[in-house]
């Protein structure tokens, strides 16, 4: 009986572990721009897509399928971007670039 008890207990714990790391990333990775410049406000498009903007300082965060993304960071407040990057997202794993926008 007691040898019952701990093997359940065992399963248990396996499955709590191996559900909770399933629901952390949800199968996909994470896309990250950080805006290190002064004054520049940052436009984020990826794959064609407007993401919205960041001020200086802001970090933006997105959660993307596995894959291969272009991401173009624009200055749209007087100073200049970052041009393009080719990213690769891979499941539960966070990428992304910064940009001084000099």
């Amino acid at each position: 009986m007691k040898s019952f008890l701990i093997i359940m207990l065992l399963i248990m714990v396996s499955f709590f572990i191996s559900s909770s790391c399933n629901k952390a990333c949800d199968g996909r990775g994470t896309i990250e721009v950080t805006n290190k410049s002064l004054s520049t406000v940052q436009r984020i498009v990826i794959d064609g897509v407007n993401y919205g903007t960041i001020d200086p300082g802001e970090k933006f965060s997105h959660k993307m399928l596995p894959g291969k993304y272009t991401v173009i960071v624009e200055g749209i407040s007087g100073g200049a971007g970052c041009g393009d990057a080719e990213l690769t997202v891979a499941e539960c794993e966070t990428t992304g670039i910064s940009c001084s926008g000099k």
